[in-house]
This record gives structure tokens, sequence and C-alpha cells, in this order.
């Protein structure tokens, strides 16, 4: 019943968090118009995961941040948590460690329209601006009944 309840809680959570950002970018707020295209990119079971469509940002209400990649809507890697006080090089866990709870993100990977949600692994910001998100990521994701997967070599790219 625990495994059913934090999976509908994350589920739901990842739905108000990806109607709630601000999605796209704009030129005026590029900080490298040589570069300005969002990207979201990793290997899931050993093969390559390139998504055609990222975003993400900050939720003025709540301050919870979420980046995204999409291939299309049944195939779709998601990462949540409280956008405040990020610090890059900072590796933020796919689980909540004891006494750390201010160091927790979640994950939720849809494949074939089945979720999947983080076990394990980490996120890790290299570039956390105004303007531009930036880091790696890496996690071993389940359904908690039969299905699971592991993440690798995670990147993504988010131009605000």
């Amino acid at each position: 019943m625990k495994t059913n309840l934090k999976s509908i809680v994350s589920l739901v959570a990842l739905v108000v968090l990806v109607s709630a950002c601000k999605l796209g970018t704009s030129k005026e707020d590029d900080p490298t118009p040589s570069g300005n295209s969002n990207s979201f990119a990793a290997t899931v079971d050993g093969q390559s995961w390139k998504a055609t469509t990222a975003a993400g940002g900050v939720a003025v209400v709540g301050g919870l941040l979420t980046i995204a990649g999409k291939i299309d809507d049944a195939n779709e890697i998601s990462i949540q948590m409280v956008g405040k006080d990020i610090q890059t090089g900072v590796d933020y866990l796919f689980e909540i460690p004891a006494n750390e709870t201010n160091k927790n993100a979640n994950l939720a990977f849809k494949r074939q329209n089945s979720p999947l949600f983080a076990k394990s692994g980490k996120v890790r910001f290299s570039t956390f601006t105004n303007k531009k998100i930036e880091g790696t990521f890496d996690a071993q994701v389940t359904d908690f009944l039969n299905a699971n997967a592991v993440i690798q070599s995670g990147t993504f790219v988010i131009n605000l």
C-alpha cells in the first residue's frame, strides 16, 4: 500500500510540476546565442535515448524545479526537486538519506506510457542560473512491481 501511495503521489507531483513550469526559450533570454537549443539525453538499458523536446524551469508558486526531456507522449524523463538553494557540483540524490532531506530529488521515467520512478541515483548541476540549467544524472528506476531500467550518462542543457 505504501508503494502504491508513493507512486501515485510522485505521478501527481510530476503532472503538477510539468504543467506549472516555463516551457521553451526566447532569443532575448538565451545566454548562449550560438547554441540556443535545449537538450536532454541519456543511455537507458544500454540504448541511446535522446529527447526531441526538452524544457524546464522553477515554478513561481512553491519554487519547484522541473527538467524534462520527451521523445513523444509515451516516452519521457523528468527530474523534480525544490528549486531553492541549489548548488553546482553537489550530488542531489534520488533517495532520502538520513539527515539530508534538503539534498534529494525525484526522477520519473515514462517508457511506452508505463511510469517508472527512481529508487537510487543522482543529479548534479554544473550550471544553475536564471538563464541556464545544465547538468548530469543517472538512476535506477522501477515500477516497484516487476519493471526496472538503468539510466546512465544522462545530460541536460535548458536555456530559460
